[in-house]
């Protein structure tokens, strides 16, 4: 097997096992590593469309502050009563 193929076989295992997190339920990699210390509710937050009438507020690097998703009524709630 070349070098390449190799290399090939163990990104695709890793993108494989970060599927099986989210299938899980586990929070991605990429979402730890986007959120906020401190005071996450600092600056603007905004909602982000998930599909199928779910929503997440998020602040202003990307970080989603709701725990499960929303509808959109209650997002807008939930960003009238944290906003700065």
């Amino acid at each position: 097997m070349s070098i390449k193929m190799s290399i090939q076989i163990q990104e695709l295992q890793a993108r494989v096992t970060e599927l099986e997190k989210l299938v899980r339920g586990e929070v991605p990699k990429a979402h730890i590593d986007r959120h906020e210390k401190g005071n996450e509710f600092v600056g603007p937050l905004r909602l982000k469309h998930r599909g199928f009438g779910r929503w997440d507020v998020v602040n202003e690097h990307g970080a989603a502050l709701n725990g499960e998703w929303m509808r959109k009524s209650d997002a807008e709630s939930f960003i009238a009563e944290h906003a700065a």
